[in-house]
């Protein structure tokens, strides 16, 4: 893969961040999570204010960003709900 990544949206827990990644694979769509261990490595001593990034290859953005928007997980439809994308 020699595509460039793209964040299209930052969540406040790894869990947030797998179930849109599942979302989107069901799609067809091939996401990343990055920094998914930051927060809670942090978590405990309390500084910062880190946050999970979803990842997909450039030419997936548009795609991705409207399923993003479009179709929340089924089973927490406020899952997601701090979310900023990164256009």
């Amino acid at each position: 893969m020699s595509e460039k990544l793209i964040t299209i949206a930052e969540f406040g827990s790894p869990i947030e961040a797998h179930l849109m990644r599942i979302r989107l694979e069901e799609e067809g769509i091939e996401c990343f999570i990055i920094d998914e261990l930051i927060p809670l490595w942090f978590a405990p001593i309390g500084t910062g204010d880190f946050s999970v990034k979803l990842q997909v290859q450039e030419s997936d953005k548009d795609r991705a960003l409207q399923i993003l928007h479009n179709k929340q997980p089924d089973n927490n439809p406020d899952a997601g709900s701090n979310q900023r994308d990164k256009e």
